[in-house]
């Protein structure tokens, strides 16, 4: 799912949130590179070829807050925007340790790639997609349901990561939120649709989430009840693959087409 991501899921989100040239020389070199660490082994050679990915994120969010700093209030799918870009960031420098082969007690190897897709799809691609749907609602995005919605996949994903560093409960309380969250604005996306097309892609992207979602869900809880019903590898790739082509992949390509309708 490495790969995927900074090859399909990263271009096709930046492509759609304004940032200059996404897919230029300059822009897509980084990303071939990091796919490429994919193919040796942890260690020096996989963590130099990932470098200029993890610098060029950081770049990005570098502009982001110079852009914060320069602009007064503005919509919560504007935040959703800044905010998917500094997931990005920390998503590249996960994975920068992970090619590395860096981790400590609490992150193991498999968790520190887990945060790293983590932050790539459930923070980045997810962000998007839910300032995509904020944009496509319009003044209905100024409701209580949107609102909430959005602010638990903005702060679902770190208070997930925090948890992981810190507690399980608080793990499993932002794993709720975020399933809350992402369900709640995949629902809200099929009311944007400009087509009968673009409205079944909705509907996938829905059902994909709610699958995702559930999952992740009943995991978290039956990790805290101590019932280890689904090992962790078998739960990432149903819940990994539900995400990245189910969610991600199928939800941006439809709010694509949606905005070009």
């Amino acid at each position: 799912m490495g790969p995927y991501a900074v090859l399909a899921v990263v271009p096709l989100g930046l492509a759609q949130c304004g940032i200059p040239r996404p897919l230029s020389l300059v822009n897509a070199l980084p990303l071939l590179a990091a796919a490429a660490s994919f193919a040796v082994e942890q260690g020096w050679l996989a963590a130099l070829l990932c470098a200029p990915y993890c610098l060029w994120a950081m770049y990005l969010a570098g502009t982001t807050i110079s852009r914060l700093r320069a602009r007064g209030s503005h919509p919560l799918h504007h935040v959703a925007v800044d905010a998917a870009i500094f997931y990005l960031a920390g998503g590249a420098i996960f994975l920068e340790l992970s090619r590395a082969g860096l981790y400590w007690p609490r992150f193991t190897d498999a968790v520190v790639l887990m945060t790293a897709l983590h932050l790539h799809y459930a923070g980045f691609a997810a962000c998007v997609f839910v300032a995509l749907t904020g944009s496509g609602l319009g003044r209905k995005a100024e409701t209580p349901l949107y609102r909430f919605a959005a602010w638990a996949v903005i702060a679902g994903t770190p208070l997930m990561t925090l948890g992981t560093a810190l507690t399980r409960w608080l793990e499993v309380a932002a794993a709720l939120l975020m399933a809350v969250g992402v369900t709640l604005v995949s629902a809200l996306a099929m009311l944007t649709a400009r087509s009968r097309g673009v409205s079944l892609l909705f509907s996938i992207t829905a059902a994909a989430t709610v699958l995702a979602m559930a999952i992740a869900g009943m995991y978290a809880l039956t990790q805290v009840a101590g019932a280890f019903w689904l090992p962790i590898p078998q739960m990432a790739i149903v819940h990994g693959v539900a995400n990245a082509f189910g969610f991600a992949t199928i939800g941006l390509v439809a709010h694509w087409i949606n905005q070009r309708s």
